[in-house]
């Protein structure tokens, strides 16, 4: 049955009366203002359906082909392009290439290479504008505490840069001596004291090693081990296998004292002093 509501539908070609000078912008895209006449875009923005066949002086007949994506078309190019290149709008009737970050509505795509004011043939394609930016997520889940961090003064030696005898493990809860030549645990040392460390630990032969002070430091404190401390008031004392500790006993370097100030949790925090003989 023949539909009525439809009768004065029709697919293809289209006529308006040109809304301003139309005469030079064949192959432009145009739309219709609120007179029903064909007038150019005002902006990038500008939804344009037509693109002219034939334009006009303002108030004479124009001829368009409306832009679908059905049929490719032919529409007047801004700038360069090549085949299979986004073309936007250029907001005055003509295309241009997309440009990263550009707002530009988008008309199609390129079927061909094109130069400046060429009738380029494109496909129209339908996108629409981009939308509002969405509302941030939720915040993700707190991550895992990241693992605790080394004592304050802790630093690492490789046991065979040290003066010893025995295994690196038997270092463990001994002093080393800094001296001009090198760290030192052996006693009695014919060299100059430096500066004072102590390893607490020993793994694949690297020495975890906390720094007790300079020789001859007038003041200064430090975090050991109180199991490698035997003593309330401590000097540097021969160990077991000529190794050097913190104890009790005859002084190995004179005026060298290492006081406790607190002990708790294992740990005993020591004033380090120095008396001159």
């Amino acid at each position: 049955m023949f539909n009525q509501k439809q009768s004065d539908c029709r697919f293809g070609a289209v006529s308006f009366a040109a809304g301003e000078d139309l005469s030079l912008k064949t192959a432009h895209l145009v739309k219709l203002n609120s007179g029903k006449d064909f007038v150019l875009p005002e902006n990038d923005q500008d939804i344009v359906p037509y693109v002219l066949t034939q334009g006009a002086d303002q108030g004479y007949l124009c001829g368009a082909f409306p832009v679908t994506p059905s049929g490719n078309c032919r529409v007047c190019l801004a700038g360069a392009c090549v085949a299979g290149q986004l073309l936007v709008s250029n907001g005055d009737g003509r295309v241009k290439a997309y440009e990263a970050g550009s707002k530009a509505r988008v008309i199609g795509i390129a079927e061909e290479p094109g130069i400046d004011t060429q009738h380029v043939l494109l496909r129209p394609i339908a996108v629409g504008r981009d939308g509002a930016d969405g509302a941030d997520g939720a915040p993700g889940a707190d991550g895992a505490p990241g693992a605790a961090g080394a004592d304050g003064g802790v630093f690492y030696l490789n046991a065979a840069s040290v003066t010893h005898s025995g295994d690196a493990s038997d270092l463990c809860g001994k002093v080393l001596v800094l001296e001009e030549s090198g760290w030192n645990s052996v006693v009695p040392s014919v060299g100059t004291a430096v500066g004072f460390a102590m390893a607490v630990a020993e793994a694949d032969g690297v020495l975890t090693c906390v720094f007790m002070g300079f020789a001859e430091q007038a003041e200064g404190s430090v975090v050991l081990p109180s199991d490698f401390v035997d003593g309330g008031s401590v000097n540097l004392v021969a160990g077991p296998g000529g190794t050097l500790v913190l104890g009790e006993g005859a002084v190995m370097y004179d005026g060298e004292t290492w006081t406790a100030l607190a002990n708790a949790g294992g740990k005993v925090l020591l004033r380090k002093s120095y008396t001159p003989a």
